[in-house]
Formats: C-alpha cells, structure tokens, sequence
C-alpha cells in the first residue's frame, strides 16, 4: 500500500501527530530540513513517531519550540525542568521544556530500510558524533563538497 503523502502546516502536523500516536500508536513522518544531516537527510529519509518515553540522552525527539514551529533534533541532557536538545548538524544546542516534547523518533527508514533507534548502532553514532560538536561545522562542510562530487 502506497503511502499518502501530505504537506500540512505546523499546527496541522502537530495535531497529526498526537492523533496518531494516541493510544499507541505510531505516525510516519518525511524529514525535511537539513539540522539532523547526516543522521536524517532532507526528503530521504522518513521517522516512526510513538508517544514521548523517558527523554534520554541520544534520542530524536519532535519537539514543538516557544514559537510553534516543529522539530526533530536530538536529547543531548535532561533535567527535571529542561531538556537540551541539539540538530547533528548544528553545533549550539537550546533549552526546551519537558512539556514540549511531542514523540519520540522509534525508527528511521534511509534508503528503504528500517532502523531501529537506539540500536547498539544508533547509541554508537550519537556517543562519537556527540564528542564532534566543536568540529561539526568544517566536518559537514567537506561532508557537502565530497557529496557534490
């Protein structure tokens, strides 16, 4: 069954979502944006959202910011009034309340295979990307010229 695909606006999505991952279940959503390269690239890799869990470090959160915009960026620290969260590709991070978790990532679909998140795998690339931050801005910019190629 070919899946629907549907451009909707932020708040549309955010009602989307908690329809779908109400009572548990699950919502299937295209990444768009390019915070998360290279762990989710932009309209080529798509998410499984499920209901919020624990909010431990190295999950992919969707996180609605003070704004209302949407997005999915990763748990880098938590504490009982806040969550730092961060993109892969960005090297600031930013404070959001536990409350503005929507769902958490359970798996990621790149190239039309499935992952789990928070496999051994997964928890491997955020242990050594994490340590990167410093250095992420110049490792994504020779990341983009050896992709043109």
């Amino acid at each position: 069954m070919e899946q629907q695909k549907r451009i909707l606006s932020q708040q549309a999505l955010a009602q989307a979502v908690a329809a779908g991952i109400a009572d548990g279940g699950s919502f299937i959503l295209q990444v768009t944006g390019g915070s998360m390269v290279p762990a989710l690239l932009h309209e080529r890799s798509q998410v499984e959202l499920v209901q919020p869990g624990e909010n431990r470090p190295g999950e992919i959160v969707l996180v609605r910011r003070g704004n209302g915009s949407l997005v999915l960026h990763r748990i880098i620290r938590r504490t009982e009034n806040a969550i730092t969260i961060n993109g892969d590709a960005q090297s600031w991070t930013e404070e959001v309340a536990p409350s503005q978790i929507l769902a958490r990532v359970s798996r990621i679909c790149r190239k039309g295979r499935w992952y789990e998140a928070g496999s051994v795998a997964d928890k491997m690339y955020y242990k050594l990307w994490g340590v990167t931050r410093p250095l992420r801005p110049a490792m994504l910019k020779a990341y983009s010229k050896v992709k043109r190629k």
